[in-house]
């Protein structure tokens, strides 16, 4: 009997009690509620004040009180996981154990960043003079020049290589080799896929599980969309906390001589340790049975020139470092590959975690537009499973309800050809993790046109159709013709250009738009040369030209080409990267303008400088990409050796652009922070930049 429950204290009364008061109204039954509710609280209060002596189950208004007690030093939070530091507090203890080594320095990188890190003692790695009678130790004196995994390690966290001392501060990035000296390899491009994914209980054709694209005669990419993109190790977790990173828990990029000589070791009965091909391989390729091709009949070569080599026994060649395949014989229909790509966040339709909107529902689950009747596709909820390949061209007719076309978690179907959309009033489409090769068209449907012929008065507010684009990536252009106006927002997604009728709302967010390059249209109207109407950017990066009516906010954004906008009196452009010559709203701490306007103080104030040239600074301040090659691991990411001012020059203090939402500046700074106070007397360590 729980005594805290007011008809189990009630019935302890006598029945003549019980009988009197439920005559005159049971008071005494509500006092004893009223007392058993407050006798409740106070329970309950006891049991929290218990658990508020462990960091595991206490409040959360008790973590820093905690973290205070063992000198615990908070971090600045990293959206959207910020509410507590609750897992850093119980760390603490388990790091201070360990202060001072390597493992102890890894897991806190990871911990603390969730990048994968490797921690490097360059000290270890200095050349020294010997007592070569006693103690020799070549390791510290020679360089192994008998295979090629020495060179292929040169300058990264696996580097042997003995080297002289290097005076130069590591904190300052240029030094590296002292004694005072070590090194945090970060991996800032996370590995996505994998043939982890393909597990034997799942069928090929399942989440994880993609078609290569065909683009010759027995010629293959493991990327659906037929673009040269390097393969990286899916990187493994560790097996336990505090354990030493190796090169498996890293997505580091494969080279085609590390899986040759493993293959080659393998084919002639090699019992060593597998590195690359052990469980799971770090690719797998399938036949016409859906089962993985024997190791025997792959080999890894250089498939630049699509020349495959002739040896008997091998069926299949891969370049992992173009991510090429060739088949020496008739290749399997489709050409289904397990493999894991770099890329510098979850944008764009990948083999990541995208999770539904709540008011969604139940959805029904397809393989693809093929196997839905296109007259029931016009409402709902439809899920696509498969991460195949759907060849095109597909048209979606929706009725005057949300539609909505998602993918699975970890799915990544491709779309070969164009996707149609048949607008009509009061419909909306949203599309989650679809890729699109040849881009997206919303035209006017039959019913839009009947509409529109019958009632030419019709206002916009009842005409518009809208469309969501999110988690999704366009190889192609979106083109949208339909006049009856409407909203186009693109979300986490990697576009093409935008043509758009000057009718529709634009809004792009945490995205990249390319048109190609820096002169070329980005996101303009839909005839491709008149201006688009309202366009609102945040956190995206823009490569092209913007010619648009109107805008009522930009931030956090670098657009790469010319913006200009008709209406300049209203809307705000704040924290962003516009070049010279760009036609805007009023704008705030927004590049070059900043750098222009300090170079100017300091031309004011100092004495003896020549005189001063806006265009030369402006220069300086240019966005610095990585790569500007789409499906590349880097694309889109601000380089090192960009300018800071973009780097930094968010209203967080974080970069602008496509990955400000990824809080990179902010990860890296904590980790700083953080290896300060795990280091041992006398040590110094840098961050470096693994990827």
């Amino acid at each position: 009997m729980n005594p805290l429950v007011p008809e189990a204290i009630y019935g302890l009364l006598p029945v003549t009690v019980r009988t009197s008061d439920a005559a005159a109204g049971g008071a005494l039954l509500d006092l004893i509620k009223v007392i058993t509710t407050q006798a409740q609280y106070l329970d309950a209060d006891l049991e929290q004040l218990y658990d508020d002596l462990f960091i595991q189950t206490c409040a959360p208004w008790a973590i820093p009180y905690i973290g205070e007690l063992i000198g615990y030093r908070p971090l600045r939070p990293i959206p959207p996981q910020d509410a507590t530091a609750r897992a850093d507090v119980a760390d603490t203890i388990g790091y201070r154990r360990r202060k001072g080594t390597v493992a102890v320095l890894d897991q806190l990188g990871f911990d603390v960043t969730g990048w994968p890190t490797v921690a490097v003692e360059f000290f270890q790695r200095l050349a020294v003079s010997q007592y070569v009678r006693n103690h020799v130790r070549i390791g510290n004196a020679c360089v192994d020049t008998h295979g090629f995994q020495c060179a292929a390690d040169f300058d990264s966290a696996f580097d042997t290589m003995p080297r002289t001392a290097d005076v130069r501060r590591i904190a300052s990035g240029r030094g590296r080799y002292n004694i005072p000296n070590v090194g945090v390899f970060v991996w800032r491009l996370a590995a996505f896929g994998g043939a982890t994914l393909a597990a034997p209980d799942k069928p090929v054709g399942s989440a994880g599980i993609g078609t290569a694209a065909r683009v010759g005669a027995g010629r293959y990419t493991f990327d659906p969309f037929g673009r040269d993109v390097a393969l990286v190790n899916p990187s493994q977790p560790l097996a336990q906390s505090f354990a030493v990173t190796q090169r498996a828990n890293v997505p580091v990029a494969l080279r085609r001589d590390a899986l040759y000589v493993e293959l080659e070791a393998r084919h002639n009965g090699g019992g060593s340790q597998p590195q690359f091909f052990g469980d799971p391989p770090v690719f797998v390729v399938y036949d016409g049975n859906r089962q993985p091709f024997p190791l025997s009949a792959i080999c890894c070569c250089d498939l630049a020139g699509w020349t495959a080599p002739t040896e008997p026994g091998i069926v299949v060649s891969v370049d992992p470092e173009l991510g090429r395949l060739m088949f020496a014989g008739a290749p399997p229909d489709p050409v289904r590959v397990a493999y894991a790509y770099a890329f510098g966040g979850p944008y764009g339709g990948g083999t990541y975690h995208r999770p539904p909107a709540a008011h969604e529902g139940v959805a029904q689950v397809t393989t693809g537009f093929a196997s839905v009747d296109p007259a029931t596709l016009q409402q709902g909820v439809f899920e696509i499973a498969d991460s195949g390949t759907f060849d095109g061209p597909f048209a979606l007719t929706p009725a005057a309800a949300p539609l909505v076309v998602r993918t699975a978690d970890d799915a990544r179907p491709i779309v070969l050809g164009p996707l149609t959309i048949d607008a009509v009033p009061g419909g909306s489409v949203t599309l989650r993790g679809l890729g699109v090769r040849d881009g997206i068209v919303v035209r006017a449907g039959a019913a839009s046109a009947s509409s529109s012929s019958s009632a030419s008065s019709l206002a916009v507010t009842d005409s518009a159709f809208t469309l969501n684009v999110e988690h999704c990536t366009l190889c192609g252009p979106l083109v949208w013709t339909y006049d009856g106006g409407g909203s186009l927002t693109v979300s986490h997604s990697l576009c093409a250009a935008l043509r758009v009728d000057a009718r529709v709302t634009v809004s792009v967010t945490d995205s990249a738009v390319d048109g190609g390059a820096d002169v070329s249209p980005a996101i303009i109207g839909a005839d491709g040369a008149s201006p688009c109407g309202e366009l609102d950017i945040a956190a995206s990066t823009v490569l092209g030209t913007i010619s648009a009516r109107e805008t009522v906010l930009i931030e956090n954004s670098i657009l790469s080409g010319v913006a200009r906008f008709e209406r300049t009196q209203a809307g705000c452009v704040r924290y962003s990267y516009l070049p010279p010559g760009s036609v805007t709203p009023q704008r705030f701490r927004c590049q070059p303008d900043l750098a222009i306007d300090a170079a100017l103080a300091s031309y004011r104030t100092s004495a003896g400088l020549a005189e001063l040239d806006g265009a030369t600074v402006a220069l300086r301040v240019e966005p610095v990409f990585t790569s500007r090659l789409a499906g590349a691991g880097g694309y889109l990411q601000l380089a090192d050796a960009g300018p800071v001012e973009l780097a930094q020059g968010a209203e967080s203090g974080d970069e602008m652009g496509l990955f400000h939402g990824m809080y990179n500046v902010r990860r890296e700074a904590n980790l700083r922070f953080r290896l300060n106070e795990y280091l041992r007397i006398g040590l110094e360590a840098g961050v470096i930049h693994a990827s």
